[in-house]
């Protein structure tokens, strides 16, 4: 058992969720806002901001900066300014010179290419996953939210495509777009796309190619949905300013890490279960609050960024295991309530069934959290399906089914890691 320890069980615990969603709503805001800079009628220079979402990598400064201009969606409707110039336009995927390296740092080797290449599809899944989790907490007018419901929203989403694509390295001479023009990358055949590694080679320094590669694969799958050119090369550009260095292996060492962390908390749930009737309750309520944590924070790494040495564009759940890992803190705050019943911290728990066993865990948060204490924050879409108990000192049988779906929660998010 990983308990060694008493958490005391504090107010605080009832306001996680809505200090949480405040901190995505922080970030939608700002993209919001860096979006709606591009303005009908002239072109403007704007950078992807630093935020809790797409921490700033320095090294891709440069290349972030994007000149578009003009908000109409349909195709051609922007046009890529000063980062990159007339001719780099024309190359196809969005590819530009390099991400904004250092003065003499070495050309991107060929053979290097491939082999991130060929690493790709798993890194490039839990971009996707960061960017469907913002993409259902912005504001519906937005650009990136339009450019997000032809990306998830449509009938094949970017993740079938993902599943599907092949990506072949061209050893040399260009890609062919559909028009017959030379380019670095191009889906004209998907669900095989090409990349030249010969023009890629000459065009990427050694430093910053992963975060290219990555980028530039995201870019030319989303064609496969519907994006656009200029969506593509916005979406790229986003996803090259939220990477740190080396994000091959940085995602990789991150994600068995979560997975390292889920699988103890499932311990955990299940050593409670085996043991509920032979636990005192004290012994109960002692773990309950540590349990909470865990889930906490298994919760808050796929919404909000990790440290300045972790920074990373990455969530590591799909969108509809993050928000069940949401209605598993509420349940692991009920549980803890009935460890207190007559604390004044819980009282608006039993409140909040209005007298009934049972209800939706949507209604449940509804009832919990007022929009003032959301600090701008949404819910998402928690569990149609699964309901949340109120708890009666010593009715075990109601902790031990709330128990029994964290552990769903919780093997569910394991599966789909």
């Amino acid at each position: 058992m990983k308990y060694k320890s008493f958490y005391a069980i504090t107010a605080s615990s009832l306001l996680t969720l809505s200090a949480q969603l405040g901190a995505a709503a922080e970030f939608n805001t700002k993209l919001v806002a860096a979006a709606s800079a591009v303005t009908p009628s002239s072109a403007k220079e704007i950078e992807v901001k630093k935020s809790p979402f797409f921490p700033q990598n320095t090294q891709a400064k440069d290349s972030a900066k994007t000149g578009l201009e003009s908000r109409d969606l349909k195709k051609n409707a922007f046009q890529l300014d000063s980062s990159i110039d007339a001719k780099a336009s024309k190359r196809g995927g969005g590819a530009d010179t390099g991400g904004g390296n250092g003065i003499g740092s070495p050309k991107a080797d060929p053979l290097q290419i491939a082999k991130f290449l060929s690493k790709s599809k798993k890194p490039a899944l839990y971009i996707l996953r960061r960017i469907e989790f913002i993409s259902e907490s912005i504001d519906q007018d937005g650009i990136f939210a339009l450019i997000g419901k032809k990306l998830f929203g449509a009938r094949k989403s970017i993740y079938q495509s993902l599943d599907e694509v092949e990506l072949q390295a061209l050893k040399q001479g260009p890609c062919l777009d559909s028009a017959g023009a030379e380019v670095d990358a191009s889906a004209k055949d998907f669900p095989k796309i090409c990349f030249s590694l010969e023009r890629l080679a000459s065009r990427l320094n050694e430093d910053a190619v992963q975060g290219e590669i990555l980028a530039l694969v995201i870019h030319e799958i989303s064609h496969s949905v519907g994006t656009t050119e200029n969506e593509a090369i916005l979406l790229q550009h986003m996803v090259k300013s939220s990477l740190a260095n080396d994000p091959y292996q940085k995602i990789q060492s991150l994600v068995e890490a979560y997975r390292r962390k889920a699988n103890d908390e499932l311990e955990n749930v299940s050593y409670l279960l085996e043991n509920l009737t032979s636990l005192s309750s004290q012994e109960r309520c002692t773990m309950l609050p540590m349990l909470s944590s865990g889930l906490n924070t298994l919760m808050q790494k796929n919404m909000t960024s990790l440290s300045d040495e972790e920074k990373n564009g990455i969530s590591f759940s799909a969108s509809p295991q993050i928000w069940a890992l949401q209605g598993a803190v509420l349940k692991s705050i009920n549980l803890m309530s009935s460890c207190l019943p007559n604390n004044p911290n819980y009282l608006k728990i039993g409140r909040a069934f209005q007298g009934r066993s049972q209800m939706k865990l949507l209604d449940f948060f509804n009832a919990l959290y007022s929009p003032d204490t959301m600090n701008g924050g949404r819910v998402g879409p928690l569990p149609e399906n699964l309901m949340i108990r109120r708890l009666n000192e010593g009715n075990l049988d109601a902790v031990r089914l709330e128990l029994l779906d964290i552990q769903s929660i919780l093997s569910e998010v394991l599966n789909h890691l």
